[in-house]
C-alpha cells in the first residue's frame, strides 16, 4: 500500500514582539490591517533564560575589561561537570524537589 505524500507546506511568517503598556501588539506594515493572527504567550522561562545569558555576557565583558587572559581557565571536563550539575539543579527545581 502506498502512502500519499504530505501536501506541500506553505510558508507562514512568524513574528516575535512584546505586548505594550497599552496592551496592543504591534505588527510590521507587511501584515495588512484585518489579518487574523494567532498569539502565543511565551512563558517567563524565556525571560529568565535571556536574563541569565545577559548576566553571563556581562560577566565575560567585565572579566575582559579587568584583563583576564584565560590562563587559569577550567578544563573542558570541569566545565562539563558544572553544566551537568546546573542542569540537574534546574530540573530538580522545575520538578519541585
Amino acid at each position: 500500500m502506498s502512502v500519499p505524500p504530505y501536501p506541500a507546506a506553505r510558508a507562514i511568517p512568524a513574528f516575535m514582539t512584546t505586548v505594550g503598556e497599552d496592551h496592543l501588539v504591534r505588527m510590521p506594515n507587511t501584515v495588512p490591517s484585518g489579518t487574523r493572527v494567532a498569539i502565543v504567550v511565551v512563558e517567563d522561562a524565556e525571560r529568565e533564560r535571556t536574563a541569565r545569558f545577559d548576566a553571563v555576557l556581562a560577566a565575560i565583558r567585565n572579566a575582559i575589561a579587568q584583563g583576564y587572559t584565560g590562563d587559569d581557565a577550567p578544563s573542558q571536563d570541569e566545565i562539563a561537570l558544572v553544566v551537568k550539575k546546573a542542569r540537574a539543579a534546574r530540573r530538580a527545581q522545575a520538578e519541585g524537589r
